[in-house]
């Protein structure tokens, strides 16, 4: 007997599933991975492992082209709760039913909304925090991501781009997304118009009846997100949280994201929600870590190189010291440097020197960025902001807390020091606290006295 006969001999033993018998296992198996596995499809050797069955037995028992023993298909049918009745196997080698043939994977196509996201098509830098984020979204499958950073950091560009570049890796060694969808909170949507929209799309219902509770509904929307894998992005959370208070409080009526923030942070799902603030929420607090599922990352300035591409796009021809000057006294602030780079051509003619010259930094819509945040912090904050200012230099915390205590309680003020930073407005490192240049200029440039009462904070 040739090899080739022994293998068709060996086939033609034991038994196989007929049609019934495998659309009837491939059902519950469905049924496991929507329940268990938060939709994902279980390996054979995932599948193995639930059977107790080896992977080559359960790849037999699936594809239907060679026979097992009786026991063997009893047993995985009872790991399902199935019952494996007659008319769901027949002897190998009297089928009659052509074998399964296994179709290659098809590549996986994702469904993206994009809202109002910007176009990111012109894009310097970010190579590590493009590397960190699509660590947390791909592999450590993190439910809740949060971006924080000062305004005109980039926050919003660098998702943006973090998603084309997800959607581009619908593959095998990449989990793909069913859903991308982008919403801004810009214009200050309720909690109950975002659901809405949500559950609309992911549903493709317009017509969709929504429960009559905000936890049904976002109970609603969880269920989708544990059976499909959605990315789903809110952009620009500072506008849904109060000015003139601690950073992370909602604003009266908006106080139902928080509720939808920390359902998706503590939910078992395989979905995952980005948001990018100039703040950071209470919730995200009380539920982020370095090894939980739920994190935060305040992105920074650009590096040197990064920063010196923009100000040659922007055409501005100056000396290896002017451009670094620039770059440090704008903390490699993209938007803030393409803003400076307009005034330069305008008025200076494109001279950096000149311009360097006139020791003013805020003025104009940079003026006017600045000034909007400003206007969200508490009057602490801004006295605080006003005396770190005018030292002129990194401030030890100690010299800091002896500052301002007992005139403020040294856990209100520690409780302010690290709203600040989360509101990127100052940075703290192992020399001290320090204020970048341009925040510096803006702050000393008000006509507040740093030395105002505390009384009135």
């Amino acid at each position: 007997m040739t090899s080739g006969d022994s293998d068709r001999s060996k086939r033609k033993r034991g038994i196989v599933l007929t049609s019934q018998g495998i659309q009837k296992l491939r059902t519950a198996i469905t049924h496991l991975e929507n329940e268990e596995n938060f939709g994902q499809k279980l390996t054979i050797a995932e599948l193995g492992f639930r059977t107790r069955l080896t992977p080559d037995t359960v790849a037999k028992v699936l594809n239907t082209e060679q026979g097992v023993d009786y026991r063997t298909l009893d047993s995985f049918f009872r790991t399902l709760n199935l019952e494996l009745g007659e008319s769901d196997y027949i002897r190998a080698d009297l089928r009659c039913i052509p074998p399964l043939v296994a179709t290659p994977p098809q590549p996986a196509t994702v469904q993206i909304d994009w809202g109002e996201a910007p176009d990111a098509s012109i894009f310097y830098g970010r190579t590590q925090e493009l590397e960190t984020l699509t660590q947390w979204v791909q592999v450590d499958r993190c439910r809740v991501i949060n971006l924080l950073g000062l305004g005109g950091i980039g926050k919003t560009t660098l998702v943006a781009t973090l998603i084309d570049r997800l959607a581009k890796r619908q593959n095998s060694s990449a989990p793909a997304f069913e859903h991308i969808i982008w919403r801004s909170l810009r214009h200050e949507p309720s909690v109950d118009e975002i659901l809405s929209d949500l559950l609309q799309v992911l549903s493709n219902s317009p017509a969709l009846t929504l429960p009559h509770t905000l936890n049904q509904t976002i109970s609603q929307l969880m269920k989708i997100l544990q059976q499909r894998r959605c990315l789903l992005v809110l952009d620009s959370v500072e506008a849904i949280l109060q000015s003139k208070e601690r950073s992370g409080c909602y604003r009266d009526g908006f106080e139902g994201y928080g509720e939808l923030i920390r359902r998706m942070g503590e939910s078992g799902h395989s979905s995952c929600l980005i948001l990018t603030s100039r703040e950071q929420s209470h919730e995200i607090r009380l539920l982020e870590g370095k090894d939980y599922p739920v994190r935060s990352h305040l992105l920074k300035g650009l590096l040197p190189q990064d920063g010196l591409n923009i100000l040659q796009a922007e055409g501005i021809a100056a000396t290896d010291a002017d451009h670094q000057a620039l770059l440090e006294l704008y903390a490699g602030n993209p938007l803030l440097l393409k803003m400076a780079t307009s005034t330069i051509h305008s008025l200076f003619m494109g001279n950096v020197a000149h311009f360097l010259a006139q020791e003013a930094l805020t003025f104009g819509h940079i003026y006017d960025l600045l000034d909007h945040q400003f206007e969200r912090l508490s009057a602490l904050e801004k006295t605080v902001m006003h005396w770190l200012a005018h030292q002129g230099k990194s401030v030890l915390l100690p010299s800091v807390i002896a500052t301002f205590v007992p005139s403020v309680s040294r856990q209100k003020l520690l409780g302010v020091l690290e709203s600040l930073r989360w509101r990127s407005l100052l940075d703290c490192t192992s020399s001290g606290i320090t204020v970048s240049p341009v925040i510096v200029d803006y702050v000393t440039s008000q006509t507040v006295d740093p030395t105002t009462s505390l009384e009135l904070c």
